[in-house]
């Protein structure tokens, strides 16, 4: 049983970590669109906002990925 849900989480924990890691680089990604404004400001504060919850999120999906590697043995 734990081999089968290490097997149905290992390719999310990695697939996780890979999103994330486009989430980190929105608002600097962002940052050189030509677009001004208060809509702007409020998008990439927005922006700024969703990618300081990554590190949270990365350390959930690592711990998941290295629970799994241990059930792999």
């Amino acid at each position: 049983m734990a081999e089968t849900c290490a097997a149905l989480i290992m390719p999310l924990a990695e697939s996780s970590l890979r999103t994330l890691q486009d989430v980190r680089a929105l608002p600097r990604d962002c940052a050189a669109r030509d677009w001004t404004g208060q809509a702007a400001d409020l998008y990439t504060e927005q922006l700024a906002q969703l990618a300081k919850a990554v590190p949270s999120a990365e350390h959930l999906a690592e711990r998941a990925r290295v629970l799994c590697q241990g059930n792999e043995m």
